[in-house]
């Protein structure tokens, strides 16, 4: 759709995810914020005198909003953004706790704390993905910057179109099958 309106775009996989090289395990926010800026100054080179515009979807909204607040980009465009990243790594912690315990009984089962103080020993198998302790402990530091907590501050202080789009429970998934 973008390519036939003459709109080059990219799309990608973070170091480590999908079919990018590395491993996930070694990967860290500020391996995947370093892609998003590297990537979007290569699009920039290719493409000069044209805005560059950063859209991200809830953890990706959190590396764009670093990136933009780096100076890379002419606008931000955010889809259901959180407030951290541990806002988006906890629920799928707590599928897998609820898989884990769905057919465990009294002792056997675990609470998210016994998963938690796992996690923060180890890394833990989490939708394939192996999370280390640095990985859930980062988690709580990468926040959406305090000037971009909503739309009118941002505009203000970037001076750049900027937009935030919420997304509640209710919506559907973009992709089939997909939590998003």
């Amino acid at each position: 759709y973008l390519a036939a309106r003459r709109i080059e775009c990219l799309r990608y996989d973070y170091r480590g995810i999908g079919e990018s090289t590395g491993v996930f395990d070694d990967m860290s926010f500020d391996d995947w914020s370093e892609d998003v800026e590297l990537l979007g100054g290569w699009l920039n080179t290719r493409s000069t005198g044209v805005p560059l515009v950063l859209h991200g979807l809830e953890l990706g909204a959190l590396l764009a909003s670093k990136a933009f607040e780096a100076s890379v980009g002419d606008a931000l465009l955010m889809w259901a953004a959180p407030n951290s990243a541990n806002e988006v790594l906890r629920p799928a912690l707590l599928r897998r706790v609820a898989v884990d315990n769905m057919f465990r009984y009294g002792d056997q089962r675990k609470g998210v704390a016994d998963y938690i103080q796992k996690l923060e020993r180890e890394p833990v198998e989490i939708e394939g993905y192996h999370w280390s302790s640095r990985l859930w402990r980062d988690s709580f530091h990468l926040e959406l910057p305090a000037g971009m907590k909503d739309e009118g501050s941002a505009v203000s202080a970037w001076r750049k179109p900027f937009r935030m789009v919420p997304l509640d429970k209710s919506a559907e998934p973009l992709v089939k099958g997909s939590k998003y």
